[in-house]
């Protein structure tokens, strides 16, 4: 099964599915912490990249579309939060990540069925197409999550909906297509996992310190 777009990224390979589930756990991680920085600023405070960009990735690896991988992410929102955030990881915590799981999968598998639906032929994904996959995935990600934060913001269900809804549509319009076109220079091909490690480490120390 061969990814369905052009192969100079490699942090993903197929025939490593342990280093894939490394990569996805620490770019889950790096996002997330990403997301939680430009909170505290105030004009970027609705910009959370971290569902775009893993949508994007599911879509254009295909073999990473298994259930245990959408667990690895799972996986790492949860850790996060029980690390740094306020409501640890309690129910609120569960609901409020389980919507991003659900903005992820539909938003990957939404495209994925537009290209097999189109023959598997390489080329751009129709742009109104991805509009409307957007817009479906907004609207259940913003319904589950505004669950989990009603209590967590001490607000009403419509308000959440629509800060929910405003902010994962208006940040996958933005990412998803440079994320599905995205093509890294063949010097990076050497790239080693390892070699995020110490990026991972002091990401983590700065945010445990600003907890």
């Amino acid at each position: 099964m061969s990814s369905l777009s052009i192969r100079s990224f490699t942090l993903f390979r197929e025939e490593q599915p342990v280093r894939d589930a490394l990569v996805l756990f620490t770019l889950t991680l790096l996002l997330h912490f990403l997301g939680a920085m430009l909170r505290l600023v105030q004009e970027l405070s609705f910009f959370w990249p971290l569902n775009a960009v893993m949508a994007g990735i599911f879509a254009r690896y295909v073999w990473l579309n298994r259930s245990y991988f959408y667990a690895v992410c799972f996986a790492a929102m949860l850790v996060y939060d029980g690390l740094t955030s306020r409501w640890g990881m309690g129910f609120a915590s569960l609901l409020i990540n389980f919507s991003n799981i659900v903005f992820i999968v539909t938003l990957a598998q939404l495209v994925l069925w537009d290209k097999r639906r189109a023959d598997s032929m390489p080329g751009p994904i129709n742009a109104l197409n991805l509009f409307c996959f957007c817009l479906l995935a907004a609207l259940l990600c913003a319904a589950v999550g505004a669950l989990g934060s009603v209590d967590v913001e001490r607000a009403t269900f419509v308000p959440q909906l629509a800060d929910w809804f405003s902010e994962q549509f208006s940040t996958a319009v933005l990412i998803l297509p440079f994320i599905l076109t995205l093509t890294l220079p063949s010097a990076l091909s050497g790239f080693r996992f390892r070699q995020l490690l110490p990026v991972l480490a002091l990401s983590c120390q700065l945010r445990l310190a600003w907890r």
